[in-house]
């Protein structure tokens, strides 16, 4: 993993997880941001990165996704 913050989609047998990478040393401003409804750190790489299975596509797009972000909600 990079030294920005990591969300990754993926499919684990019945399931869809969203899972977050978060460095050590952004860990705590992550969670302290969270709990205050929103982390934003221009100084920090935000990407959002899936794979696009077939039965989730409406169309014959991509069958890989990768983006920024710049702000994460609550």
């Amino acid at each position: 993993m990079k030294d920005g913050i990591e969300i990754y989609v993926r499919k684990s047998g019945d399931d869809v997880l969203l899972m977050f990478h978060v460095p050590d040393n952004l860990r705590e401003a992550f969670i302290q941001g969270l709990a205050k409804g929103s982390f934003q750190d221009n100084a920090t790489d935000m990407h959002v990165e899936m794979h696009v299975l077939p039965q989730w596509r409406s169309d014959d797009s991509r069958d890989h996704l990768r983006f920024k972000v710049n702000r994460i909600t609550l």
